[in-house]
């Protein structure tokens, strides 16, 4: 759980938005705001909101026509495991400010408002990531008389778990000849005495030094050959090879010190992208899971609740889930 809260920490201080930032060049569009647009459209004035899972803000975002759309004129909650860092609240009047209510470091199976308090509970991409039943009876806990859930989930079958599991395994592939971390790690102090006429001349004849530039080329001939494969996943390697020649540069420039702190802050990096693909694979629901799901929440007093897998130009990319609360009798 701490892994998972410091890794979408990171992850959002670094502004991004949601967690598709290289598949939307802004907020989600296309289906996935249509569904979210249908999902407002059942709010009343004044009525109040919880986001579970929010990230940066995304769906508030949404709600308060920040990319287009209808203002909402009502109370929104939005709570996250992580911390959040959404670069975008300037863009809000003060009004709509003052009505947006962050709440980091809060667990989606603890919810810490009264029961009956919201008029419509969301997720986009998150709920999955909690105990899923202990959040579903704690959302269904907090949502009052005639309240809807409306949930965008992780599919198994979907395009998001399909890029997931590939870029793990073209990861994978960067071990033994081809871990460039560490051929990398073990280049530094050789690249820092290159940087002066006394280090070049220590170098001279140094027999490590030469198995150790041996095995990075070695090591970039492997990465090469992973890259030439010309799949979309592959950019996660180009990605990875462009960080670390800026980490081989750092140690000319500043020093093996300062390279070898930047090499240590990109291998965490690598840890964190890898924890979220497992854990985006892990908790995306495929249809036995998802009628569990739907089963569970009929106990929980809902009248009306239904699934479908939503397509995003011809990708298939989640499940959306709504659940309706029956009228007071």
């Amino acid at each position: 759980m701490e892994a998972r809260r410091s890794s979408w920490s990171q992850y959002w201080a670094s502004g991004l938005l949601h967690s598709c930032p290289g598949s939307f060049a802004g907020n989600y569009d296309g289906a996935i705001a249509q569904f979210w647009a249908q999902s407002f459209a059942r709010l009343g004035p004044g009525q109040r909101v919880l986001d579970i899972a929010t990230g940066n803000g995304a769906l508030p975002r949404l709600l308060f026509g920040v990319d287009g759309g209808n203002d909402f004129d009502g109370e929104i909650d939005a709570i996250d495991l992580a911390r959040m860092a959404p670069d975008w609240l300037g863009r809000l009047r003060p009004a709509q400010r003052s009505r947006l209510h962050f709440h980091p470091g809060t667990d989606a199976e603890a919810l810490p408002f009264a029961d009956g308090q919201f008029n419509l509970v969301i997720s986009q991409y998150g709920i999955e990531y909690a105990d899923l039943d202990r959040a579903l009876v704690e959302a269904a806990r907090v949502l009052g008389v005639q309240g809807s859930l409306c949930l965008l989930m992780h599919h198994r079958q979907s395009l998001p778990v399909q890029k997931a599991e590939a870029e793990l395994e073209i990861l994978a592939q960067l071990r033994g000849d081809a871990d460039l971390l560490a051929c990398a790690h073990r280049m530094l102090p050789w690249i820092a005495l290159a940087a002066s006429a006394e280090g070049r001349s220590k170098l001279a004849g140094n027999a490590q030094a030469q198995a150790d530039r041996t095995r990075f080329n070695v090591c970039q001939q492997a990465i090469d050959g992973l890259i030439a494969g010309a799949t979309a996943e592959s950019e996660a390697v180009v990605e990875l090879r462009d960080d670390v020649q800026q980490v081989l540069a750092l140690a000319q420039t500043r020093g093996r010190a300062s390279a070898e702190a930047a090499l240590q802050a990109l291998a965490q990096r690598q840890a964190d992208q890898q924890l979220r693909a497992r854990e985006l694979i892990a908790h995306a629901l495929d249809q036995e899971r998802m009628q569990a799901v739907l089963h569970l929440l009929a106990s929980l007093g809902f009248a009306s609740v239904r699934a479908q897998p939503l397509h995003y130009q011809q990708h298939l990319m989640g499940w959306t889930l709504i659940a309706e609360r029956p009228p007071a009798r």
